[in-house]
């Protein structure tokens, strides 16, 4: 199953798109912001450098969280592809049982996670994000424990779907809506119905329970604020 995951792959250009979205959104930013910045400062210099480098620190948490809401939908494909050409049906038959295939599944996918990731931690040290750079066994396990939830859970949603096409052009969609604006939307409403910060922290806390994009973004977010303390609030 691995193996023919990853011929799939490499014959399929849409995957090889989805693999390189998060890193586009990136690059697409930073440029963004150095053309605005060098724009507005005038020049060119260190401390222009410098500035560019704190935005992309602080939005990278968002940036990464976008990345994979738009990429995601690589980790349904095949399975749905099998289930539009009855493939699974004819491997289950042939002795592959479920188990096994979405365990050889799983193992490619993660594989191809992988490869994000690296790229991903190799942006931080090019970019110089020291954020990241002076946490990045932190950074690296929130990644890798994210990849590992994010691959099952995405195999969940598949039956959303009728067919590869369409996860392939929603999944972005509804994976935005569920990671980012239903924790908003939950903590808005528990505070209004509790007039209280307690109902904020019950909305997070049920965020955390079942929203894997949630707890990553916080997760990352949370490296910014140890960062910030650590550099200006050591003694506190």
């Amino acid at each position: 199953m691995m193996i023919r995951r990853f011929i799939v792959f490499a014959r399929e250009p849409r995957q090889w798109a989805m693999l390189i979205a998060p890193f586009v959104n990136v690059v697409s930013y930073i440029i963004l912001m150095s053309t605005l910045i060098i724009a507005v400062v005038g020049q060119q210099s260190n401390y222009t450098k410098t500035i560019i480098r704190d935005f992309t620190a602080y939005f990278f948490p968002f940036l990464l969280l976008l990345g994979f809401c738009t990429s995601s939908g690589i980790y349904m494909i095949i399975s749905l592809y099998d289930k539009e050409k009855k493939m699974r049906q004819y491997m289950f038959l042939s002795g592959v049982g479920p188990f096994s295939y979405y365990l050889g599944l799983y193992a490619a996918d993660f594989l191809l996670f992988l490869i994000t990731m690296s790229i991903f931690g190799g942006s931080v040290f090019l970019f110089q994000l020291k954020i990241y750079t002076s946490q990045i066994f932190e950074f690296g396990l929130l990644m890798l424990s994210f990849g590992a939830v994010l691959i099952p859970f995405t195999y969940l949603f598949q039956h959303w779907f009728k067919n590869s096409d369409s996860a392939f052009r929603f999944i972005g969609l509804y994976y935005l809506l569920l990671g980012m604006l239903v924790p908003s939307l939950l903590a808005i409403i528990f505070g209004i119905a509790t007039m209280s910060v307690k109902g904020v922290e019950i909305a997070r806390a049920i965020c955390f329970f079942f929203d894997p994009f949630f707890t990553f973004y916080e997760g990352v977010s949370n490296l910014i604020i140890v960062y910030i303390s650590e550099k200006f609030f050591p003694d506190n």
